[in-house]
Protein backbone atom coordinates (compact mmCIF):
# COMPACT_ATOMS: atom_id res chain seq x y z
CA UNK A 1 0.00 0.00 0.00
CA UNK A 2 1.38 3.73 -0.26
CA UNK A 3 3.08 4.76 2.93
CA UNK A 4 2.97 8.51 3.65
CA UNK A 5 5.87 10.39 2.81
CA UNK A 6 7.83 12.08 6.08
CA UNK A 7 10.88 13.68 4.07
CA UNK A 8 11.24 14.57 -0.14
CA UNK A 9 13.92 13.62 -0.84
CA UNK A 10 15.22 16.29 -3.94
CA UNK A 11 18.46 15.08 -5.83
CA UNK A 12 20.24 14.82 -9.13
CA UNK A 13 20.80 11.38 -10.32
CA UNK A 14 24.02 11.64 -10.93
CA UNK A 15 25.42 11.94 -7.14
CA UNK A 16 27.44 8.97 -5.84
CA UNK A 17 25.29 6.81 -4.37
CA UNK A 18 27.68 6.44 -1.47
CA UNK A 19 27.27 10.08 -0.72
CA UNK A 20 23.44 9.91 -1.18
CA UNK A 21 23.06 7.58 1.72
CA UNK A 22 25.58 9.34 3.82
CA UNK A 23 23.54 12.71 3.59
CA UNK A 24 20.43 11.30 4.51
CA UNK A 25 22.37 9.00 7.37
CA UNK A 26 23.30 13.00 8.36
CA UNK A 27 19.80 14.09 8.16
CA UNK A 28 18.50 11.39 10.14
CA UNK A 29 21.21 11.75 13.00
CA UNK A 30 20.59 15.80 12.46
CA UNK A 31 17.07 15.88 12.78
CA UNK A 32 17.13 12.93 15.93
CA UNK A 33 14.62 10.99 13.13
CA UNK A 34 13.29 7.54 14.37
CA UNK A 35 14.62 4.45 12.63
CA UNK A 36 10.87 4.52 10.71
CA UNK A 37 10.63 7.51 9.07
CA UNK A 38 9.94 7.37 5.33
CA UNK A 39 12.02 9.15 2.43
CA UNK A 40 10.35 9.64 -0.84
CA UNK A 41 13.11 8.88 -3.34
CA UNK A 42 12.01 8.95 -6.59
CA UNK A 43 13.98 6.41 -8.11
CA UNK A 44 12.46 3.78 -5.88
CA UNK A 45 9.11 5.07 -5.36
CA UNK A 46 8.26 6.04 -9.01
CA UNK A 47 7.26 2.55 -11.41
CA UNK A 48 10.52 2.93 -13.54
CA UNK A 49 8.23 1.03 -16.82
CA UNK A 50 5.94 3.62 -16.40
CA UNK A 51 7.68 6.84 -15.79
CA UNK A 52 5.08 8.80 -17.78
CA UNK A 53 2.43 8.14 -15.94
CA UNK A 54 4.09 9.24 -12.85
CA UNK A 55 5.15 12.64 -14.46
CA UNK A 56 0.75 13.64 -14.65
CA UNK A 57 0.09 13.85 -18.17
CA UNK A 58 -0.11 17.91 -18.98
CA UNK A 59 -0.54 18.38 -15.29
CA UNK A 60 2.27 18.63 -13.11
CA UNK A 61 0.36 18.78 -9.93
CA UNK A 62 -1.09 15.20 -10.96
CA UNK A 63 2.55 14.21 -10.53
CA UNK A 64 4.18 11.39 -8.12
CA UNK A 65 6.70 14.35 -6.82
CA UNK A 66 4.00 17.00 -6.35
CA UNK A 67 1.97 14.09 -4.60
CA UNK A 68 4.86 13.17 -2.50
CA UNK A 69 5.95 16.60 -2.04
CA UNK A 70 2.60 17.76 -0.62
CA UNK A 71 2.13 15.05 1.94
CA UNK A 72 5.71 15.62 3.89
CA UNK A 73 7.38 17.34 6.48
CA UNK A 74 9.70 19.01 4.04
CA UNK A 75 12.34 18.38 1.47
CA UNK A 76 16.21 17.60 2.26
CA UNK A 77 17.92 18.76 -0.87
CA UNK A 78 21.04 15.73 -1.79
CA UNK A 79 24.04 17.77 -3.36
CA UNK A 80 26.85 17.12 -5.47
CA UNK A 81 29.52 18.41 -5.33
CA UNK A 82 28.47 21.03 -8.75
CA UNK A 83 25.37 21.94 -7.05
CA UNK A 84 23.20 19.92 -10.02
CA UNK A 85 20.06 20.36 -8.35
CA UNK A 86 20.15 23.90 -9.10
CA UNK A 87 19.98 23.56 -12.74
CA UNK A 88 17.38 20.49 -12.96
CA UNK A 89 13.73 21.67 -13.75
CA UNK A 90 12.19 18.94 -11.43
CA UNK A 91 14.42 19.65 -8.58
CA UNK A 92 13.40 23.14 -9.31
CA UNK A 93 10.31 22.63 -9.34
CA UNK A 94 10.19 20.57 -5.78
CA UNK A 95 12.17 23.66 -4.20
CA UNK A 96 9.51 25.86 -5.45
CA UNK A 97 6.94 23.71 -3.65
CA UNK A 98 8.81 23.11 -0.59
CA UNK A 99 9.41 27.09 -0.07
CA UNK A 100 7.34 29.09 -1.89
CA UNK A 101 3.96 27.37 -2.32
CA UNK A 102 4.00 24.80 0.52
CA UNK A 103 5.57 26.80 3.59
CA UNK A 104 7.86 23.38 4.57
CA UNK A 105 10.81 22.80 6.11
CA UNK A 106 13.80 22.48 3.91
CA UNK A 107 17.22 21.09 4.63
CA UNK A 108 20.64 20.39 2.10
CA UNK A 109 22.99 18.04 2.78
CA UNK A 110 26.38 17.20 1.02
CA UNK A 111 29.70 15.55 1.06
CA UNK A 112 32.19 18.03 2.72
CA UNK A 113 35.18 17.02 0.05
CA UNK A 114 37.96 17.90 2.73
CA UNK A 115 36.54 15.41 5.18
CA UNK A 116 34.38 13.58 3.35
CA UNK A 117 31.46 13.72 5.88
CA UNK A 118 28.19 14.57 5.28
CA UNK A 119 27.10 18.09 6.15
CA UNK A 120 23.50 20.07 6.04
CA UNK A 121 22.24 23.21 6.69
CA UNK A 122 18.88 22.81 8.46
CA UNK A 123 15.64 25.37 8.77
CA UNK A 124 16.02 26.66 11.93
CA UNK A 125 17.58 24.33 14.59
CA UNK A 126 18.20 20.76 14.39
CA UNK A 127 17.53 18.49 17.29
CA UNK A 128 21.52 17.79 17.36
CA UNK A 129 21.38 22.00 18.11
CA UNK A 130 19.65 21.66 21.10
CA UNK A 131 18.47 25.20 20.40
CA UNK A 132 21.98 26.84 20.33
CA UNK A 133 22.81 28.85 18.17
CA UNK A 134 26.50 28.39 18.32
CA UNK A 135 25.89 24.30 18.04
CA UNK A 136 24.41 25.24 14.91
CA UNK A 137 26.82 27.58 13.04
CA UNK A 138 29.85 24.93 13.94
CA UNK A 139 27.45 21.98 12.57
CA UNK A 140 26.74 23.96 9.19
CA UNK A 141 30.17 25.69 9.36
CA UNK A 142 31.96 23.15 6.96
CA UNK A 143 28.64 23.25 4.26
CA UNK A 144 30.90 23.93 1.24
CA UNK A 145 30.47 27.96 0.30
CA UNK A 146 30.75 26.90 -3.46
CA UNK A 147 27.35 25.68 -3.18
CA UNK A 148 26.15 28.59 -1.25
CA UNK A 149 28.00 30.51 -3.90
CA UNK A 150 25.64 28.68 -6.23
CA UNK A 151 22.27 28.79 -3.90
CA UNK A 152 22.14 33.01 -4.19
CA UNK A 153 23.39 32.97 -8.31
CA UNK A 154 20.06 30.60 -8.38
CA UNK A 155 18.05 30.95 -11.46
CA UNK A 156 14.96 29.34 -11.97
CA UNK A 157 14.49 30.45 -15.64
CA UNK A 158 18.55 28.89 -16.93
CA UNK A 159 17.06 25.14 -15.07
CA UNK A 160 17.17 22.31 -17.81
CA UNK A 161 15.51 18.97 -18.05
CA UNK A 162 16.13 15.64 -20.19
CA UNK A 163 12.32 16.45 -22.04
CA UNK A 164 12.16 19.90 -22.79
CA UNK A 165 7.87 19.49 -22.75
CA UNK A 166 8.69 18.80 -18.90
CA UNK A 167 10.69 21.96 -18.35
CA UNK A 168 8.17 24.00 -20.53
CA UNK A 169 5.41 22.79 -18.08
CA UNK A 170 7.37 23.01 -14.62
CA UNK A 171 8.57 26.28 -15.32
CA UNK A 172 4.50 27.34 -16.20
CA UNK A 173 3.48 25.97 -13.28
CA UNK A 174 6.24 28.10 -10.53
CA UNK A 175 4.38 31.50 -10.11
CA UNK A 176 6.81 33.75 -9.33
CA UNK A 177 10.05 33.10 -10.22
CA UNK A 178 11.76 36.03 -8.96
CA UNK A 179 10.16 35.13 -5.17
CA UNK A 180 11.69 31.80 -5.86
CA UNK A 181 15.15 32.84 -6.94
CA UNK A 182 15.17 34.85 -3.78
CA UNK A 183 14.06 32.09 -1.65
CA UNK A 184 16.19 29.84 -2.83
CA UNK A 185 19.39 32.08 -1.93
CA UNK A 186 17.90 33.42 1.55
CA UNK A 187 17.67 29.57 2.53
CA UNK A 188 21.91 28.89 2.48
CA UNK A 189 22.31 32.05 3.87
Amino acid sequence: GEQKPTWFVSHWWGEPVRAFVACLTQHAKDRGLPEHTSFWICAYANNQHRVQDEMGGNDVRQSSFFRALTRSRGTVAVLDADGQVFTRVWCVYETYLTLVEGGKVYDAYTVDPESGTAVGITSGFALVDGGDARAKFEREQSFPENLIELAFKFDVRAAKASVEADRARIIAAIADADELNATVGASYG
